[in-house]
């Protein structure tokens, strides 16, 4: 199991794209399957995205994080509405 931490400016992104949303209850859900999804297994699960970060998707929408093995922490750094 990992660690999910969520950088402090994603909560006001997740803020907006529940806001956005046509279907904010999709949203709800795609946040929790992401970070269901990133306790289980973050890097087989995402693509990589450039040196040190991976994406995921889970519609509507896409989380950016990275992957610290040593310490089993996954750190998200951005979410957005696909």
């Amino acid at each position: 199991m990992y660690q999910v931490i969520w950088d402090d400016d994603v909560y006001s992104e997740v803020a907006s794209t529940w806001l956005d949303a046509k279907d904010r209850l999709a949203v709800i859900d795609a946040i929790r399957e992401i970070d269901q999804v990133l306790m289980r297994d973050p890097t087989s699960s995402g693509t990589k995205l450039s040196e040190g970060l991976l994406w995921i998707d889970c519609v509507p929408v896409r989380a950016i994080y990275s992957v610290d093995e040593a310490k089993r922490r996954v750190k998200v750094h951005r979410i957005r509405q696909i």
